[in-house]
């Protein structure tokens, strides 16, 4: 009988060590093209809430971006549909706290959190300047609500002037008085002045935002950016579109540079993991074969975590995770994958109907 009693206690410790090991670590978000919020458990990705914010966009030229936002036990969420709306979510059950309406004529990009303002970053289309493809200027707009809700203002910050100011990425400094906004506008053999490229540093501490001095090119006013812009102490990391990544001080001057080791990758985006001075770097499933790699800011040199997972815009998930989308064109994804930071073992797929921003959440 004791040896009975010993065989039964042995299988309850494993029991419950399996289901401790089986319990999710964390919490993520992802808004979908449907215009629906998820909550998800991490590491196994599983569902456990949903709430509708808003319609689906029209058409087949859906953007992903840079949709959510969170501060303490509230996700903010921007729907970029026909009628754009910013709504406030109860981070546990995803119950709505708030929702406002955004200008209908602008083409939301994305939303990011600056102090007390939610500012939300988007273009307003202007005057077709490519007559044979129909092709439009469009002028850059921002949009802040307090995180109460309450409307507070609508402003160009780029005007078109024949050019496309389409925004790649957003971003807040550290001390919430700086907005940085990349442009990738209109880029192909054809778009002549459309295109855009660079980034803008906006000050956010007066009544109004104030962009950056103007040169007339089709460039913003830190020129050598080119994609994702993200702070890191009172200045920025950026990428280059290529495989080095630019530390910048306050005023988007660059102090160092940082290297990937990621050659065959037109590289846009990074998940930054500030407290511990590293990042991580992804490989596009488009160009694949180079995995994820973590790259050292005090030293910046990179190391290879594994070769054997792709994808796109990282973004830090809790314990220890990175969540990607894993696709091979840039929007929007339907494969959700959950990667370890220390092994890049895929812990977790899931698929879900047309990812346009991701959210990693303790």
């Amino acid at each position: 009988m004791r040896g009975w009693t010993l065989v039964l206690l042995l299988v309850a410790v494993l029991c419950r060590g399996a289901e401790a090991a089986r319990s999710p670590v964390g919490f993520g978000f992802a808004l979908l093209q449907n215009g629906t919020v998820v909550r998800l458990a991490l590491p196994d990705a599983s569902v456990l809430v949903r709430r509708r914010v808003g319609s689906a966009p029209r058409g087949d030229d859906v953007e992903s971006g840079r949709f959510l936002a969170q501060r303490a036990g509230a996700v903010y969420v921007l729907d970029p549909a026909s009628k754009p709306t910013l709504t406030a979510l109860d981070a546990g059950t995803l119950t709505v706290l708030w929702g406002r309406l955004l200008d209908s004529d602008v083409h939301y990009r994305g939303v990011v959190l600056a102090r007390n303002r939610l500012y939300a970053y988007g273009y307003r289309l202007g005057r077709v300047v490519s007559p044979s493809d129909g092709l439009r200027e469009g002028s850059a707009v921002l949009t802040a609500v307090g995180v109460d809700g309450a409307a507070v203002g609508s402003w160009t910050v780029r005007p078109a002037e024949r050019h496309w100011w389409w925004e790649w990425w957003g971003a807040a400094a550290t001390n919430g008085r700086t907005l940085a906004l990349a442009w990738h506008g209109g880029c192909n053999a054809d778009s002549g002045t459309l295109c855009t490229s660079g980034a803008d540093l906006v000050d956010l501490s007066g009544a109004e935002p104030r962009g950056c001095p103007r040169d007339g090119s089709q460039d913003g006013c830190v020129h050598q950016v080119h994609g994702a812009v993200e702070p890191y102490r009172t200045g920025w990391i950026a990428t280059t579109g290529g495989e080095p990544l630019l530390v910048l001080d306050g005023r988007g001057r660059t102090v160092r540079t940082l290297h990937t080791g990621l050659r065959r990758e037109h590289l846009m985006s990074f998940a930054l993991d500030a407290r511990r001075g590293r990042l991580f770097v992804l490989h596009s499933c488009l160009y694949g074969g180079e995995g994820i790699r973590v790259v050292s800011i005090a030293t910046g040199r990179s190391r290879l975590v594994t070769r054997r997972v792709c994808g796109s815009d990282p973004v830090l998930g809790p314990n220890g995770t990175v969540l990607a989308v894993a696709a091979t064109k840039v929007s929007p994804g339907y494969d959700l994958v959950v990667v370890s930071r220390s092994s890049g073992r895929v812990l977790a797929r899931r698929w879900l109907p047309g990812i346009l921003a991701l959210l990693g959440s303790s």
